[in-house]
């Protein structure tokens, strides 16, 4: 059939390329949330104080946090996720409460299960293909990069797999991701500030999310996370100050 009749060989090839890479791509940069870490520019509003003590204002500020690898905050709260505050910081009072990673009960259980599901997934990936293992004594990190590069070497002769890759890699992410409260629509918290370092805080939208400090725009987030119980009295701890 030719081109006359409605048949477009170049233009068929060309989206076929466009959907390989836009595949490999999505591919590249989930596998870069897992093991890697990520970037992303987070919205907030902070008050300037006017001129002449007229008055106060909000102003709408943007930054870009640095996120280490989800597989790491999974292991940083599964180490330190029920052992108090960090780095020996003292529970005083309500308003500085100690610093904690994310996550609920379920962080303690999840980078066990994702770890044993990626080195069994691998395994089948190189079964598929009939070839060696070359996974032994590689750590997830590594068995990732490896799913990562046969996506690549393969997405035009083993498109299923390829296929299945990115449908675990998506599942793994989204997993990590909301157990993390990375997923949630964040606010600010108007009128409260870190108890840490004077950062922004945010929450996401739910009742039994941590607030996180995201930093100012003169310094980067300090990391510190309150959980819900703790937020809650330093609230009421400000609002008593207040009052």
């Amino acid at each position: 059939m030719s081109a006359q009749d409605g048949y477009d060989i170049g233009g068929d090839f060309l989206r076929s390329i466009a959907r390989r890479d836009d595949l490999c791509e999505e591919i590249s940069d989930l596998v870069k949330q897992l093991n890697r870490g990520w970037r992303e520019k987070v919205h907030y509003r902070i008050n300037i104080t006017l001129k002449n003590e007229m008055g106060v204002t909000t102003e709408e500020r943007a930054k870009t946090v640095a996120h280490p690898g989800l597989l790491a905050q999974l292991k940083e709260f599964e180490q330190n996720g029920d052992n108090g505050p960090r780095d020996g910081a003292e529970r005083s009072a309500p308003n500085k409460p100690g610093s904690r990673p994310p996550g609920n009960m379920r962080g303690f259980h999840l980078l066990d299960e994702i770890s044993v599901e990626v080195i069994r997934f691998t395994e089948d990936c190189y079964l598929n293909l009939s070839g060696p293992a070359e996974n032994a004594l590689c750590s997830v990190d590594e068995l990732l990069d490896q799913l990562q590069r046969m996506a690549f070497n393969y997405a035009d002769t083993q498109p299923e797999m390829v296929e299945e890759i990115r449908v675990r890699l998506r599942k793994w992410v989204r997993t990590c991701r909301l157990a993390l409260s990375h997923d949630l629509r964040e606010t600010m918290l108007a009128d409260t500030v870190c108890g840490e370092c004077g950062g922004a805080l945010a929450v996401g939208k739910g009742e039994v999310t941590d607030v996180r400090c995201i930093g100012t725009p003169e310094a980067p987030s300090c990391g510190l996370r309150y959980k819900r119980e703790d937020w809650l009295a330093l609230l009421e701890a400000q609002n008593e100050s207040v009052g």
